[in-house]
């Protein structure tokens, strides 16, 4: 099966704006928790020990696995349904 351009387009648009909005609510909700975990994801928990904690490396991984299948799913989900079209 071949990808239409513009159809994988919108839909990649749509996913990351579904993502984008749910990530500001998270943020409003949760701030200081939104933070610790930003600060996991992009290991800028410890910059003034210039080290890295291996759990806060296990938090972010686990993050990252998490935030793409969400990603992938969703997605799949939409590209599939507009497949049908």
């Amino acid at each position: 099966m071949q990808l239409k351009a513009s159809k994988f387009a919108r839909e990649a648009a749509g996913v990351i704006g579904l993502l984008y909005a749910a990530c500001t609510l998270f943020v409003y909700l949760f701030p200081a928790f939104s933070a610790q975990l930003m600060g996991w994801l992009s290991h800028t928990q410890n910059l003034t020990e210039r080290s890295v904690v291996f759990g806060e490396f296990i938090g972010g991984l686990v993050l990252a696995l998490v935030y793409s299948y969400i990603a992938a799913w969703l997605f799949a989900w939409i590209f599939n349904r507009a497949a049908r079209d």
